[in-house]
């Protein structure tokens, strides 16, 4: 490839991963495929401490918006960031039935920031999307909208708050999932 050919390339992409974020004052909008972190491992059920939330909106518009949680693993003390557009908890004391909820709505009172970790599965996905009645989802079935996850018709941006700096640029390893607490933590 010649050398005018790769500026021509490169600019394009440049072109193009601008035109793809959103920004705010206080946030930006990165679609997930192009924002940039190290994976971090970490195994399903692994108990974990909250130390920041970046925030969250609600879903719409065919956008599915990743939340930054900033977290310590309590097997190994890594900090990690967990990318989430939900979070789950038990129906009650006496019901350990998982509830889902968008991640707008947390807001873990001080005494609660433990959770556990678990993968984000594409079923869940596809049930959040279902519920809050996205335009991708007009007159869909559930399955529908798993076919259209599937297909990229909903966009996947990751919230990054520009007044945090623990949550601007990739200084943690990340991983997407889903946080699950045992009592509600959310906003009431």
């Amino acid at each position: 490839m010649s050398f005018r050919n790769c500026l021509i390339l490169s600019s394009v992409l440049f072109l193009l991963s601008i035109s793809c974020r959103t920004v705010t004052d206080d946030f930006e909008y990165v679609p997930l495929e192009s924002f940039r972190y190290e994976k971090a491992e970490i195994e399903a059920g692994t108990g974990v401490r909250l130390l920041a939330f970046s925030g969250g909106i609600k879903n719409g518009n065919d956008k599915v918006h990743y939340s930054q949680l900033l977290c310590v693993t309590e097997n190994t003390g890594d900090t990690i960031i967990i990318l989430s557009p939900m979070v789950s908890y038990n129906q009650s004391d006496t019901d350990s039935s998982k509830i889902y909820s968008p991640i707008f709505t947390f807001n873990p009172p001080a005494d609660m920031l433990t959770a556990s970790y678990h993968p984000l599965d594409s079923m869940r996905l596809g049930m959040l999307i279902h519920a809050e009645g996205y335009s991708a989802n007009k007159d869909g079935t559930l399955q529908e909208v798993e076919e259209k996850l599937k297909k990229g018709v909903v966009q996947h941006m990751v919230i990054v708050n520009k007044k945090m700096p623990e949550f601007a640029g990739a200084r943690y390893p990340a991983v997407v999932g889903v946080l699950h607490f045992k009592k509600s933590p959310l906003k009431m």
